[in-house]
Parts: structure tokens; C-alpha cells; sequence
């Protein structure tokens, strides 16, 4: 069995020169807003409270172990890898707007959003309102470590 080294890097941290996916416009002291490039609606870039999934970090790493299958041309051809998803975390508490902005298998972050969905996710606030925002999660899947 593979064991998988994960690494949540919960963080909308760009890396430098990258572009945002979304026009940006102040709102308040904490709280970016903009359009969102890919679905077009306008979200949160940044809020008063990040979204988080309720649970602690070694809960989702254990979920992602259990749930990750590896397609065997995968688990050869890509060591590691690093996935870089995003997606909006909605007011309910569910996710949209999924996009991979760095992964190299497609049945690997099909799996990986499928994981994020089946999370419960408390979304950000904005001067104590819900607001739908972007959010990045990167996951490093090591298939060396047996």
C-alpha cells in the first residue's frame, strides 16, 4: 500500500508575478471582492475569517489516505506531485467553482475534489456576514514513501 506524505497548505498566498484568477475591488479593511474569472460571479479574495473545514488537519490527511486510489501509471510517472486546487467555498458551506492550477493527473484531482466536497466547510465572514470566497488548498501526494 502506498503511504501518501500530505501537505495542506491552507493559503491564498500567489506565488510571485501570478495573477489572481479575479479582478480585485477594496471592500473594507480585510475584505477583497471581485469577479471571478472562470464561473463570473463576484466573491470574496479575502474576508475577516478564512473558510476552514471543520476537523483537524490529521482527520483530512486520514481521508485522503483512505480514499485516494492511484492509478498505477500515476503512482510511477509522478513523484512526487503537487496539486493545487481552488474553489469557492460557498455560504452553505459547500464548494464550487473547482479548478486545478497545478496537478499533473486528472483522475487524481477528480478524487481529491470529490474529498473536498465531502467535507463540512464553515465559510468566511465579512463584518459577521457568510460570504462566498476563493479558496486554495495544496495537497503533495509523495508516491515514493512506502
Amino acid at each position: 500500500m502506498l503511504a501518501f506524505l500530505l501537505s495542506c497548505l491552507l493559503s491564498l498566498t500567489m506565488a510571485k508575478g501570478e495573477t489572481p484568477p479575479l479582478t480585485i475591488h477594496q471592500l473594507a479593511d480585510t475584505c477583497i471582492t471581485g469577479k471571478d474569472k472562470v464561473t463570473g460571479r463576484t466573491i470574496y479574495f479575502s474576508a475577516d475569517t478564512e473558510p476552514q473545514y471543520v476537523g483537524e488537519p490529521a482527520e483530512f490527511q486520514k481521508q485522503v489516505r483512505k480514499s485516494l486510489r492511484v492509478p498505477y501509471a500515476d503512482s510511477t510517472q509522478y513523484l512526487p506531485s503537487t496539486y493545487v486546487l481552488e474553489f469557492i467555498v460557498e455560504t452553505n458551506g459547500k464548494i464550487s467553482g473547482e479548478r486545478v492550477t497545478t496537478g499533473t493527473s486528472n483522475s487524481i484531482s477528480k478524487q481529491l475534489f470529490s474529498i473536498a466536497r465531502g467535507l463540512h466547510w464553515i465559510p468566511a465572514t465579512c463584518h459577521g456576514k457568510k460570504v462566498a470566497m476563493l479558496w486554495r488548498l495544496a495537497i503533495t501526494v509523495d508516491f515514493s514513501q512506502q
